[in-house]
């Protein structure tokens, strides 16, 4: 309401109530001049009674909807009719987003003008401020009026719009675009904006569908329904999910809101069925208007999200309910397939369109595909007694006889197969629904048969044949392939093979050995009766698998490996006793059937039947050992009873050999306890050969253990043989062979022992040496420190005094020959064909090392680790030296003799020896080369002739001493070499001395000497130097140069480099030198400086870079024509007046 102030033209004590009455006295009569309000363009009452009447709205809706409720159930169009008792209420009642059309702003804005106007006129007075506020209040009524009357248009149009979908929609007709038209028609009637009547169409929408949701139990027609109205009502997908939503909330709160919790949670309550459905009519939606399937889609997680937040549901379990209703449709959709499978009427594209109209997914359908091709199953597999139908309804398969009769009807695969194509089911699948209806009757037949097998006590081929062929038959008639027969077959035969194991392992456990025994027996007939069934499979199933101990499948895999074991072992024991033919013939089965392996055979056969054949063997050997009275036949006879015996007790031949020589060992002690010398006397050498040959016991087998008897008494006799010169005469040797035959150690094992007994002679040689070397080489505080106590004087140890020194080396070299001659004089060493047998180290610790020359050493000092390697090759080479320094003619010669077989005695390589004597060697030929130079540049022949002898005593190769002259020769020049480098001043006649050497050896300085080119050019240098100053060496002196570059191994070219260098650096040095003469005014001191200067510039014909002042020039040459040369020629004075002016810059 405005107040008085928003009037200036009105008096200020003008009440307020006078104006409310004139302003409501005004609107009276502009609402009851029709025909004014008609030209500003409103409709009047009864122009909506009209419209009403033209759109179907009836002017009763509270009757017409109780009659239409009388008539039918809750729907969708109980919406519609709620909505055309829209006009009876109140404009407050309904909040409609209004945006004024063109043509309604237009006539918006002319309306509070043109009432103005006309409260002008019709407001009589004489006053134009009367006629003013008449204006003003009209206008102000006429802007109210227009508003009402706008907001009652809106009004009208859901009411007209429902009672328009009331008369022409309808769910069953097909003309929704007919509808659609009307429905436009209806907008542009009303001139109602696009987003105001989609606001309407959304409201009309949203009371459609909780009308709907009313009804609890969902239609697959209301999907296809709400399609329609969508389109009718020209919808998009967000007007959709706005009214879907909105709807949720207003069922929520008109209807669950009220419901307790637990009525909620009832799948069957009303209001939780209205709330399923409105939940799947939603998700039915949303889904028909996305793009894509996928639960993750935006738009459709968004849309559905607030549908189910309004229910205050999880989305997910939103979607588990719209899953919950849409399953029974498509469970519906299955059974009629099933029906109408054999019309042809069905096809699986039907059942993919029907899953995307119901929105099942493909998981869900696959698990229903699977229960229905199950049912299907089940409803073919049917008996044909009243006993075989009870028995499959409570699934009690227990019983042959209840279900023998059920069975699949002819057809049945061809049936399934079409039911798996439509149901796209696949092949494994199917047969594993069919297998789980029929296995469990196949396996009550298969059960029946194998009890009555199991009862037949005939051998009858026939009756094995019949039953096979039975289980065929049955086989086929449930349409068990293969490969589901072949697993339940195995099952019922391993628990039928498993039983009476089961039952002989408890009998095992408290050692009843009898209850054993027949329970195997009953295990080995039901293993023959089923055998000789499954033969009769030709090949579909084999027995040999039950027994196979690489398969799972095994009928022992049950038993742990220690009670199998325990089985056999009674059975066997059982069998021993018995002797009879059937039960080795048992055992062999009893052996497969338990899964006994060869080891556990031998192992078991040891523990039962070892004893007993242990037993009679003893028996046989004291009977042959007892007396004198045994012959030949009395052994074979013994023999003979021994073979029956073990052939009997199946006793492994490699335990009866264990045994024997057990019995044979026993016996060999009690020989040895009863031989004071230990050596047996012949009576038991004959019973010890009586009783290999009862055992048949071979010298592979008896040696070993005689030489462990008597092997110490043969080795003492060795070393008793010996004496005190530790060398076995020839006369000794035959009554040693004797005594190994006797002992019967064998000569292999014979000449072991023989080397045993060189080896304790050898050893405290080795060391005896050790010690000697030791002595002389280490001072007495190391001695000490070695062998950990204090060392007095030696008085045999110090410098040269006479003999004294000598003495020493001849007490080693001493030593080492009684060790040589000991070694070959025994025999020791083997002579082979082989020049050499390589690949022995040695530092290998064995008694036995491969040597050269066609020997081998069988005891080494390495290999009896009497010494350490390093001491062995020290011994040889103080050998080497001791026979190389001895001076008598027969001495040099055992020493050379004996050099190779100690080398080998000591354990070293022909490498290893080559190598030490090329040590001493190197050692002699350096020292002897290093004194021949200081007297000549090369060897002569007298020179080479003592190298050979040197070479010939070392027992050096040709390549060898070669190898060590060059080296040598190496040696001595690099030391010369670098001693001339190291000498504070190089003379020219040092290095031509070196350089003669090095030509007369045949040495290179830069290739054999390592003496760098740098070094070889400064030597080249220094000594032309000399000669160029002296005179000596000039330019015409070709010759004597190219030799010295030659000898040096420069190239010209380095040469010619290093005589520029030279120049250059001698003609700057001379003429520094004169200019200094020259600023001490000693004239006569530059003439000799000058004619040096023309001897190195000649070289280059004066092309040499230097700066000489042009006055200093000229005096230099005044100078050198001043200078006395009257012992020159002329044309040599000239030339060397043109090099001096071409020097020193000076024109010629």
């Amino acid at each position: 309401m405005m107040s008085c102030n928003s009037f200036p033209c009105l008096p200020n004590n003008t009440s307020n109530n006078s104006l409310i009455d004139l302003m409501l006295l005004l609107v009276l009569l502009v609402s009851s001049s029709v025909n004014e309000s008609s030209s500003f363009g409103f409709l009047a009452s009864n122009t909506f009674q009209q419209h009403r009447h033209h759109y179907g709205v009836s002017s009763k809706p509270q009757q017409r909807r109780a009659f239409m409720t009388m008539l039918k159930e809750p729907c969708g169009r109980d919406g519609l009719v709620e909505l055309t008792s829209s006009s009876n209420q109140g404009l407050a009642k309904t909040v409609i987003r209004k945006t004024p059309t063109k043509l309604r702003q237009i006539v918006g804005g002319l309306s509070v003008p043109a009432a103005a106007v006309a409260g002008f006129l019709v407001t009589p007075s004489r006053r134009i401020l009367a006629h003013g506020v008449g204006a003003a209040i009209s206008g102000i009524v006429g802007g109210i009026g227009k508003s009402r009357l706008d907001a009652e248009t809106l009004l009208a149009v859901k009411p007209a719009l429902a009672q328009l979908l009331l008369d022409h929609y309808s769910s069953e007709k097909q003309n929704v675009a007919d509808v659609a038209d009307l429905v436009k028609q209806l907008q542009q009637d009303y001139h109602v904006e696009d987003d105001e009547f989609m606001d309407i169409c959304t409201d009309v929408y949203k009371a459609y569908l909780v009308a709907m949701v009313k009804q609890p139990y969902t239609k697959t027609a209301d999907i296809s329904d709400l399609a329609a109205l969508k389109k009718v009502l020209g919808l998009d997908n967000i007007a959709v999910g706005e009214a879907h939503a909105q709807a949720a909330q207003q069922v929520y709160r008109e209807t669950m809101t009220f419901t307790p919790e637990e009525e909620l949670e009832d799948l069957e309550h009303p209001d939780r069925m209205s709330m399923d459905k409105l939940l799947f009519l939603s998700e039915r939606a949303f889904r028909s208007s996305s793009d894509s399937v996928s639960l993750e889609d935006g738009a459709f997680v968004f849309e559905f999200s607030r549908v189910s937040k309004a229910f205050h549901l999880l989305p997910h379990v939103a979607i588990l309910r719209v899953q919950n209703v849409a399953q029974p449709f498509y469970e519906r959709a299955l059974t009629s397939t099933r029906a109408k499978l054999e019309t042809g009427a069905v096809s699986s594209d039907m059942l993919a369109r029907a899953r995307v109209t119901m929105g099942i997914s493909d998981e869900i359908a696959a698990d229903m595909h699977l229960t229905a091709f199950s049912d299907e199953v089940k409803s073919l597999l049917q008996g044909t007694t009243s006993a075989a139908v009870a028995a499959f309804e409570e699934e009690d398969f227990t019983s042959e006889e209840s279900t023998s009769n059920i069975q699949f009807p002819p057809g049945t695969l061809e049936r399934l197969e079409k039911l798996r194509k439509v149901l796209e089911i696949s092949e494994k699948d199917a047969q594993y629904e069919i297998s789980v209806e029929a296995c469990p009757l196949f396996q009550a037949t298969v059960n029946g048969i194998l009890k009555q097998l199991l009862s037949y006590e005939g051998d009858d081929v026939s009756f094995f044949k019949t039953s096979w062929q039975k289980i065929a038959a049955r086989q086929k008639e449930l349409c068990v392939n293969d490969e589901n027969m072949i697993p339940i077959l195995d099952s019922i035969v391993t628990q039928a093979l498993g039983k009476p194991l089961e039952e002989a392992s408890a009998f095992a456990s408290v050692n009843n050995e009898a209850a054993v025994y027949n329970k195997l027996l009953e295990a080995l007939l039901i293993k023959a009766k089923i055998s000789s069934l499954l033969e009769q499979s030709k090949g579909v199933c084999s027995a040999q698998k039950f027994f196979d101990m690489d398969s799972i499948g095994a009928c022992f895999q049950f038993l742990p490996t220690e009670m199998r074991k325990k089985l056999y072992s009674l059975f066997l024991s059982r069998v021993t006793r018995d002797a009879s033919e059937d039960g080795d013939a048992n055992l062999a089965q009893i052996k497969e059937m338990l899964g006994i392996d060869e080891e556990t055979t031998v192992d078991v056969s040891a523990i039962v039947c070892g004893p007993v054949c242990e037993k009679a063997l003893k028996e046989t050997a004291d009977e042959v050992t007892a007396g004198d009275d045994v012959s030949s036949e009395i052994i074979e006879n013994l023999k003979k009873s021994n073979s029956e015996l073990i052939a009997r007790m199946k006793v492994p031949s490699d335990l009866i050999l264990k045994y024997k020589c057990e019995i044979y060992k026993n016996y060999l002690r009690f020989v040895n306890q009863n031989s004071p010398s230990g050596i047996p006397s012949s009576m038991f050498a004959e019973r010890l050969a009586t009783l290999q040959q009862l055992f048949d016991l071979d010298s592979t087998e008896t040696i070993p253990m005689h030489v462990a008897t008597f092997g110490p008494a043969y080795k003492k006799s060795v070393l008793e043989a010996m004496g005190i010169t530790g060398v076995i005469n020839p006369e000794y040797r035959e009554p040693l062979n004797q005594l190994r035959d006797r002992l019967g150690v064998g000569s292999e094992e014979a000449n072991k022992l023989f080397l045993s007994a060189i080896s304790d002679k050898i050893v405290p040689m080795f060391q005896r040496i050790e010690s000697e070397l030791e002595r002389q080489f280490l001072t007495k505080e190391q001695l000490a420190r070695k062998r950990g106590k204090d060392i007095g004087e030696d008085m045999f140890k110090g410098g040269s005094r006479g003999d004294l020194g000598i003495a020493t080396i001849g007490n080693v070299m001493s030593d080492i020959m009684n060790l040589v001659e000991f070694y070959t004089e025994n025999d020791v060493p083997v002579k082979t064909n082989a020049v050499a047998i390589e690949g022995a180290a040695a530092s290998e610790a064995t008694s036995e090392t491969e040597e050269s020359l066609g020997v081998t050493y069988p005891v080494t000092a390495i290999g009896l680790k009497a010494v350490e390697p390093e001491m062995a090759e020290a011994m040889y080479h103080q050998f080497l030296v001791g026979g190389f320094t001895a001076q008598q003619g027969g001495q040099v010669a055992r020493y050379e003799a004996a050099a190779p077989v100690f080398g080998g005695i000591l354990g070293l390589t022909k490498e290893r020896m080559e190598a030490v004597g090329g040590n001493v060697g190197a050692s002699v030929y350096e020292n002897f080369i290093s004194n021949a130079m200081q007297t000549k540049t090369s060897l002569d022949q007298q020179d080479m002739m003592f190298l050979a002898q040197i070479q010939s005593k070392l027992k050096m190769s040709p390549e060898k001493a070669e190898e060590m002259l060059i080296d040598a020769e190496k040696k001595v020049l690099k030391e010369r070499s670098q001693k001339l480098f190291d000498s504070a001043t190089i003379l020219p006649c040092d290095i031509q001395g070196l350089r003669e050497r090095c030509n007369g050896m045949g040495m290179d300085l830069q290739g054999d000497l390592g003496i760098s080119k740098e070094r070889v050019a400064a030597l080249f240098v220094m000594e032309i130097s000399d000669g160029i100053e002296r005179g000596s060496i000039t330019t015409e002196s070709g010759n004597h140069l190219t030799e010295i570059q030659e000898s040096l191994g420069l190239s010209p070219e380095d040469c010619e480099k290093a005589i520029e260098g030279l120049v250059q650096q001698r003609v700057a040095e001379y003429l520094e030198r004169i200019d200094k003469e020259l600023l001490r005014g000693r004239e006569d001191q530059c003439i000799d400086p000058i004619k040096k200067l023309i001897r190195f510039a000649s070289f280059v014909g004066g092309d040499v870079d230097v700066e000489v002042r042009k006055d200093r020039a000229y005096k230099i040459v005044s100078l050198f024509e001043a200078a006395d040369f009257s012992d020159e020629k002329a044309e040599v004075l000239e030339a060397q007046k043109q090099t001096l002016k071409t020097t020193l810059g000076l024109p010629n």
